[in-house]
């Protein structure tokens, strides 16, 4: 009952004297009710018989001009059109004429109403406790009061939040949300999928942003229908938020943690509670990345700013006013500096930062304003092309090239603590990888599973040796899941552009993996490591072909170390051939994931539509639709 029935409404009948033309229009895919979701495409379409050729034409009557010149998403000229989503007004009722022409003038027409569904309205949300901690506290949300037509109900709720304070997220969405527009800020579900329970307990949440460690909480509501509403506004119109401060852990204590808690996500999984199990894998993930902050407790006045556990002043430079370029960044451990400034086109300042680099810019002279540091103190920013801005129009890239001993996307990770992070996302891959084999083909199934994926990946030098295509392997699942079931009952449902977005991002994210240093075992390790840094800096994709180096030395450590044997492990030429050839796979199936992402997100686009175009990191996905097919 909660799934609109794929069906078609014929609106009208015009017959033509003379001529024995009948035109038919109707709206493809309408639900029971007659009612259209105003969230979703509305396609008209019509038909003539003629003994001629006809031309046809929708016109929209008794509207403004601004709407009937905003309301078709693709010709109006042709018999079927489809209308934009989030144009037409909830509640409305709209009247469209299809006319059909012979060549000797004589017209047929049909009318067609298109009622729009009003999704529930008049409610609103709460949460408690209003502040608590990350792994310690478990919070409550509830829905208050909302309703709907008779004919519409039940309603179901689905709760969620943004990893946004409460300024950001009205500035984002100043007219209320739009859950099919893609968005920097975007709704994170803690459930797979509706339910008639208008509160959930017993949640854990992520550390909250900003100075306040602030998470602005939401709710979506739905109809029996499909019309949904996505609200974040409390009893009195505030924006309704938690403070979640982070948890203070030791390294061994975060380890206990992660280990109690894969034995809690087996028994989640055990229960068919995946959604639970993904939402907590979800909070370890943050938890990991963001352990041992340095900067977590310390606290710096107005002119200086934390840097690996200490303030530092914050220089006040003028870029504007300096007369030369700096020099190129010293180098680290067999990688090359940056080639000189005046080789490269000087872009707009400031250069891209690499993580780990400072707000604070280095002092004077600083033509690029480059960071004050950058790579936590252990690496360099390799940035390509070399001085390259955020906004260069060559496109740029900017990672850190670790010094020996150091790892991870900011160089912030000494070797030890690097293997102990790669064991607790080891079991937290392992614990999502189960989750999937009862995946829903729902899109707060896929945008709960991406955003934990995400998670996990947002450093890909902490991920396990063989985690790369255990990583390819879910993107793919989830990339194609809505292409599998395209023919399910309930007509085709595209993939969200933010799940996309968010699935695309930890693509960009293998293909930019190696800030770690080069890793070449005990044997020759300062001449082979220069003689293979030199290999992979002249790949397509260094860092890639970086990571793959690093990950078969670390697997053979694992299988010596499991088999009792104290051999000195090297990596050797053979080593570099099956890496350049494993990256290569790499890059092959990173485009076939993204090819299966952008057919998902485009099922319901129909020919004519404007381009679909998603950005993540370099990735930039941009397809439209030719034919129906």
């Amino acid at each position: 009952p909660n799934n609109p029935r794929a069906s078609s409404a014929w609106g009208g009948m015009s017959v033509v004297r003379g001529n024995r033309r009948q035109v038919f229009a109707g709206v493809r895919n309408l639900g029971v009710s007659g009612k259209v979701d105003p969230l979703k495409r509305v396609i008209l379409e019509g038909t003539a018989v003629s003994a001629s050729s006809l031309t046809y034409e929708w016109v929209l009557l008794d509207q403004p001009a601004d709407l009937v010149a905003q309301v078709f998403a693709t010709s109006r000229f042709a018999p079927v059109v489809t209308l934009k989503p989030g144009i037409l007004t909830p509640g409305g009722v709209y009247k469209f004429d299809f006319v059909a022409t012979d060549v000797n003038g004589q017209a047929g027409r049909a009318e067609v109403d298109v009622r729009v569904n009003q999704p529930p309205f008049a409610g609103y949300i709460t949460a408690s406790p209003a502040q608590g901690t990350v792994l310690q506290t478990q919070f409550t949300m509830t829905a208050h009061s909302w309703t709907d037509d008779a004919d519409d109900l039940p309603l179901q709720y689905m709760f969620g939040f943004y990893e946004a304070t409460p300024a950001e997220v009205e500035a984002a969405f100043p007219d209320g949300v739009d859950p099919t527009k893609v968005s920097d800020i975007a709704f994170q579900p803690l459930s797979a999928s509706f339910a008639e329970k208008s509160a959930i307990t017993g949640i854990t949440l992520p550390e909250g942003v900003g100075e306040n460690k602030t998470l602005t909480l939401a709710v979506r509501v739905r109809d029996q229908l499909g019309g949904m509403v996505e609200s974040f506004v409390g009893a009195s119109g505030e924006v309704v938020s938690v403070q979640v401060e982070p948890v203070q852990l030791t390294a061994d204590e975060l380890n206990s943690v992660v280990q109690q808690q894969s034995s809690n996500l087996n028994d989640l999984l055990d229960q068919g509670d995946a959604a639970t199990a993904l939402n907590n894998i979800a909070v370890l993930a943050s938890v990991i990345t963001t352990a041992d902050d340095p900067c977590a407790s310390v606290t710096c006045g107005a002119s200086e700013e934390c840097f690996q556990g200490t303030c530092v002043a914050l220089p006040s430079p003028s870029p504007s006013a300096l007369p030369s370029p700096s020099p190129a960044p010293s180098k680290a451990p067999g990688v090359s500096a940056s080639p000189s400034p005046s080789a490269t086109p000087t872009p707009t300042p400031p250069a891209m930062a690499c993580p780990g680099s400072t707000g604070a810019l280095a002092p004077a002279p600083n033509p690029y304003s480059l960071p004050l540091f950058e790579c936590s103190g252990h690496g360099v920013c390799v940035r390509s092309p070399a001085y390259c801005s955020r906004n260069d129009p060559r496109g740029c890239s900017a990672r850190c090239s670790c010094e020996e001993g150091w790892g991870g996307m900011a160089c912030a990770r000494t070797a030890a603590a690097l293997a102990q992070i790669k064991t607790q996302k080891a079991s937290l891959l392992s614990s999502q990888r189960r989750s999937l084999g009862t995946l829903e083909a729902s899109e707060a199934a896929l945008a709960q599973q991406s955003t934990t994926l995400s998670r996990l990946t947002v450093d890909p030098d902490e991920l396990p040796g063989d985690a790369s295509g255990s990583v390819l392997d879910m993107v793919g699942v989830l990339g194609s899941k809505m292409l599998e079931t395209r023919e399910a009952a309930g007509g085709v449902k595209s993939l969200s552009g933010n799940t996309g977005r968010q699935l695309i991002g930890v693509l960009w994210a293998i293909m930019n993996a190696g800030g770690t240093s080069l890793d070449v075992g005990a044997a020759g390790s300062g001449a082979r490591r220069r003689v293979l840094e030199a290999v992979a800096s002249g790949a397509a994709h260094p860092g890639l072909l970086r990571w793959h180096l690093n990950q078969r030395l670390e697997r053979r450590r694992r299988q010596l170390q499991d088999s009792g044997d104290s051999s000195v492990v090297a990596l050797g030429p053979e080593d570099v051939i099956a890496a350049v050839e494993e990256a290569g796979n790499t890059t092959t199936r990173v485009k076939d994931s993204v090819g299966s992402i952008s057919q998902s997100m485009m099922l319901e686009t129909q020919p004519g539509e404007e381009p679909l175009v998603v950005v993540s990191g370099s990735i930039t996905v941009s397809g439209a639709r030719a034919t129906a097919d």
